[in-house]
């Protein structure tokens, strides 16, 4: 996997974030701490120590936002990886059940509503002073 280029080849616009995250190795034997540094419903770009270490399918946890999701990197870097959201599977690897994404992509365009409304609030305090 290379890192992408300039060219924005993803479908949906992240946004920026500062979130700590947990990535959960699916075998559950390990986890490792990163930083979401951008967002979307649709995937995530993360910085690790070590993105060579990131298995190939993993859950993602999102702390103090209640967000646990698989994702699968897309490319990696020294240091950070780009992630898409992948849909649950079951035992057989049939696509389960989408409540629980869903619920999740909801927190996430919930989450950039409010960070939006919160820079606009600030701006306005800001012009007051």
């Amino acid at each position: 996997m290379s890192e992408q280029t300039t060219d924005e080849r993803r479908s949906n616009a992240r946004r920026k974030a500062l979130m700590t995250g947990t990535i959960r190795f699916r075998t559950r034997t390990g986890t490792l701490s990163c930083v979401v540094r951008n967002l979307s419903t649709t995937g995530a770009k993360l910085v690790v120590t070590g993105s060579m270490w990131v298995p190939e399918n993993f859950e993602l946890e999102i702390q103090h936002q209640d967000i646990r999701i698989d994702a699968r990197p897309v490319w990696r870097g020294a240091t950070e990886m780009g992630v898409v959201f992948t849909p649950r599977r079951d035992a057989q690897g049939r696509p389960a059940d989408y409540a629980k994404r869903a619920s999740a992509e909801d927190k996430v365009i919930s989450l950039e509503a409010e960070r939006d409304k919160l820079r606009q609030r600030v701006r306005q305090l800001s012009e007051e002073f």
